[in-house]
């Protein structure tokens, strides 16, 4: 009998015969199911995970000139060749209404049903004896207007050296349903995770929270992501593993960033180097455009997340730094000779101080037109809950069945005819030479 296999890139990994799983971890670290005497096999899963990745694109490929097959956004009055509106049946949830991917019904293991419009999940992470421990957790639905305190994670998935192979095994739920996620995204969780006895932490991680391979909810989940950052009780950033310092048993040092500034590195004096040795220095004191020159500041994912937070933390070393709306002010009234609009990450002095009133989608990706994205659609889709207005939002939901092709003449189209704004065929066009694809895009 063969155990439950899922698209995840893991598995239920129990026979499928033992319904009412008894999952341990003896005291050799190994997992255990008393009912079925069975236990995960990791390496059988990152295996196969690697065979399937061929098939999982993280976009659809461009089509053809001619055959865009437009129907994106919604809004646009689209026409076909011989004069008919073209229709959609998608809606404005961004759902396909005859799509065949996982139903309420279908079963994803660690995902039981899909999430509608006014759901979203939380992660809840139980302290271990050992940091070192598996890392289990639970998952929680909770609805838009009633859910508990918790904390949103801003992180990126491969880690300062973009390793995103999914390769460190985690385990969700009570049957301990096998999960692959990246080093940087398994290393975040350890750091995590609390080390009081009987503690418990509730966050909300995109790479779990949201089941990446049902594209439906990706998109409604994705759509939200602003919501669910100005909604928590403060963004948690996580800079990589080579930039925190753990102490065991220990909370860390706690202070505002504008206080823990050096005062050299608030010059107009700047370089490259980012040897991890320069970010901190002591246990009081961080060097700023060290700090903001890590990867991590220059994806396009996190410009929402730090924006639309009430309270932002990073920790540097031993040392936890706090922002808030205030910080960028302060910061300037403390290092009158700092400069944001040369730092490595001008955006930041944003931080906290929510949507971006008066601004399109075409100005926020002009904004922010150096931040990267592995996947060419987020660089549009990253920025969606910084608009300032539901009427500008809604239009715009995310669809991960569209390419790249589609989402850049849909962008366009909206700004055009919906917006009636016409810079944007003048606004920095990105279309490479010779790439097939309008010389307007963006």
């Amino acid at each position: 009998m063969q155990p439950q296999v899922d698209p995840q890139g893991g598995s239920r990994w129990h026979f499928q015969w033992c319904s009412t799983p008894d999952v341990f971890v003896n005291d050799e670290g190994i997992i255990l199911c008393r009912a079925c005497n069975r236990s995960p096999n990791v390496t059988e899963a990152i295996s196969r995970r690697s065979r399937q990745g061929a098939t999982l694109s993280l976009a659809p490929g461009n089509q053809l000139a001619g055959a865009y097959n437009l129907w994106w956004p919604p809004s646009v009055p689209y026409t076909a060749n011989n004069g008919d509106a073209v229709s959609n049946n998608k809606g404005t949830t961004g759902k396909d209404t005859n799509s065949t991917g996982p139903s309420r019904n279908q079963h994803y293991p660690a995902y039981p049903h899909r999430l509608d419009s006014t759901e979203f999940r939380l992660l809840c992470l139980s302290a271990t004896p050992e940091r070192e421990a598996p890392l289990h957790l639970t998952l929680e639905t909770h609805r838009d207007e009633r859910h508990p305190d918790y904390e949103a994670v801003s992180y990126t998935w491969g880690g300062e050296n973009d390793d995103a192979s999914l390769c460190c095994p985690v385990y969700v739920g009570p049957c301990w349903d096998l999960l692959l996620q990246s080093n940087n995204c398994s290393a975040m969780l350890r750091f995590l995770r609390p080390f009081e006895p009987q503690g418990r932490r509730l966050i909300w991680v995109d790479a779990l929270c949201i089941n990446q391979d049902d594209s439906s909810e990706k998109g409604v989940q994705v759509a939200k992501m602003g919501f669910i950052y100005k909604s928590a009780r403060r963004v948690v950033v996580y800079l990589g593993e080579d930039v925190v310092t753990i102490a065991p048993g220990q909370y860390p040092v706690r202070r505002r960033l504008e206080d823990a500034i050096l005062p050299q590195a608030a010059s107009s004096t700047r370089t490259n180097n980012t040897n991890n040795q320069d970010l901190a220095m002591g246990s009081t004191r961080v060097n700023l455009d060290r700090i903001l020159q890590r990867r991590y500041f220059s994806r396009v994912w996190v410009v929402q997340e730090l924006l639309l937070a009430s309270q932002v933390t990073i920790q540097v070393g031993d040392l936890e730094l706090r922002l808030d709306a205030t910080t960028s002010e302060s910061i300037l009234q403390q290092h009158p000779d700092y400069a944001w609009s040369d730092s490595p990450a001008p955006w930041l002095r944003l931080a906290c101080r929510g949507k971006l009133l008066g601004f399109n989608i075409i100005q926020l990706m002009a904004l922010t037109a150096t931040s990267k994205a592995s996947d060419p659609r987020d660089k549009m889709y990253g920025l969606v809950g910084l608009l300032d207005k539901g009427s500008d939002r809604q239009p715009l939901l995310p669809d991960y069945s569209l390419s790249s092709i589609q989402v850049g003449i849909g962008v366009t189209a909206h700004c055009l005819l919906d917006l009636k704004f016409c810079e944007v065929l003048r606004m920095n066009p990105r279309a490479p030479p010779n790439s097939g694809l309008p010389s307007w895009m963006p």
